[in-house]
C-alpha cells in the first residue's frame, strides 16, 4: 500500500517538518525576537534623548548606551545569524524530503496517470513545490513573524505613551488586515 501525503498545504508542511520540532521552535523563537529588536532600540533611545545629564557625569548615559551597543552587536546579529545557520543546514534536508517523499508517491500512480500528465510536467512540479516550500518555510514564515512581533511590541508601546492613538491604531489595523484578506481572496 502507497503511503499517503496530506492534501491541504499546512498539514502537508508539517508532515515534513515534524522530525524537526526543535528546530522549528528554535526558528520561531528566533525569527520573533528579530521583530522585537527595533523596538527595544527606540525605547533605549528615547531613554538616552530623555536622560538629564550634569556636565563631565556620563555615568548615567552608560548604560543605555552599552545596551543599543549589545543589542545591534549580538542580539540582533546572533538572531540573523541563527535564522541563516537554519535555513543553511535543515532546510536542504527538509526540501530533499519533501520532493523524494512525493517522487516516491507519484511512482506509485497508476499506468493512466502517466498517460494523462507527461513526465517533465510532473517532475517541473514537484521541483516548483520544493522552491515554493522552502520560500513559504524561510521568507515568508520568517518576515511574517518578526513583523507581527514587532507589531506588538508598537501596539504595547503605543498603549503606554497614549491610549487614545492605541486604541485608533488598533481598529485601523483590524480594518486594514480584514480588507486586505476580503482583496487576497479575490
Amino acid at each position: 500500500m502507497q503511503k499517503q501525503l496530506p492534501k491541504a498545504l499546512y498539514p502537508f508542511i508539517w508532515h515534513f517538518l515534524q522530525n524537526y520540532k526543535i528546530t522549528v521552535t528554535i526558528f520561531i523563537f528566533l525569527s520573533l525576537m528579530a521583530g522585537l529588536w527595533g523596538p527595544f532600540n527606540s525605547l533605549l533611545l528615547k531613554n538616552i534623548v530623555n536622560l538629564s545629564i550634569e556636565k563631565n557625569n556620563v555615568d548615567a548615559i552608560v548604560l543605555p548606551i552599552s545596551l543599543i551597543i549589545i543589542n545591534f552587536i549580538v542580539f540582533d546579529n546572533f538572531t540573523w545569524r541563527g535564522i541563516g545557520y537554519i535555513r543553511s543546514k535543515y532546510v536542504p534536508y527538509i526540501i530533499n524530503s519533501i520532493m523524494s517523499e512525493t517522487m516516491e508517491y507519484i511512482l506509485g500512480k497508476s499506468y493512466q496517470f502517466y498517460q494523462d500528465n507527461l513526465t517533465g510536467k510532473i517532475s517541473k512540479q514537484i521541483c516548483n513545490l520544493g522552491d515554493g516550500i522552502e520560500k513559504l518555510i524561510i521568507d515568508v514564515a520568517s518576515h511574517f513573524l518578526r513583523g507581527a512581533s514587532t507589531l506588538m511590541a508598537a501596539l504595547i508601546t503605543i498603549y503606554f505613551v497614549n491610549s487614545l492613538f492605541f486604541f485608533t491604531m488598533f481598529i485601523w489595523i483590524i480594518f486594514f488586515v480584514t480588507i486586505s484578506f476580503a482583496m487576497s481572496k479575490k
